[in-house]
């Protein structure tokens, strides 16, 4: 499986892993038994990279998740500050060296006034650097744009938002 650095530069589809979530006959996803009245319940995130490109990646990923949908993207810390009361996501996948406002301003911002949302912080450079200020501000994962992978995406949706949990 690729991860976020790979795929920036050449594109390569994740699958993904089966046994998250069912489908039901229309091939939608769905939660819980069939025909027990579930329905579909939906990760909401918000994609923050300065780089189209990268957002391009993760938006293809989120689709591939059992229950995920990109509700906006925003091209630094500031856009995506006002596109959060509007769109209310679940998660918030951001790069962190941004023009303007950077990602862990933003998620300073968010963890004050959202504390609910869940954030992801990658970076292209090394995470030991952003480290100690993430936690500080109670960012809930930080990855290096290599550690970054479909996978890892997915395991974190599922840890956080186990079926029935929105």
């Amino acid at each position: 499986m690729a991860n976020m650095a790979a795929l920036h530069d050449t594109w390569i589809e994740p699958r993904p892993f089966r046994g998250v979530g069912q489908r039901d006959d229309q091939g939608e996803y769905v939660h819980g038994e069939k025909g027990a009245g579930k329905t579909t319940e939906t990760t909401r995130f918000l994609l923050v990279d300065d780089h189209v490109h990268a957002r391009a990646v993760l938006h293809r990923w989120i689709s591939l998740l059992p229950s995920g949908e990109v509700v906006a993207e925003a091209g630094n810390g500031e856009e995506a500050l006002r596109l959060i009361p509007v769109h209310k996501p679940h998660v918030v996948l951001m790069d962190i060296v941004m023009p303007g406002m950077d990602g862990l301003q933003a998620a300073e911002y968010i963890k004050n006034n959202y504390p609910d949302i869940r954030i992801i912080l990658y970076t292209g450079h090394d995470t030991h650097r952003f480290q100690q200020r993430a936690q500080a501000v109670h960012v809930d994962a930080l990855y290096t744009k290599e550690e970054l992978t479909f996978l890892e995406l997915q395991a974190l949706v599922a840890r956080w938002f186990p079926p029935s949990s929105h």
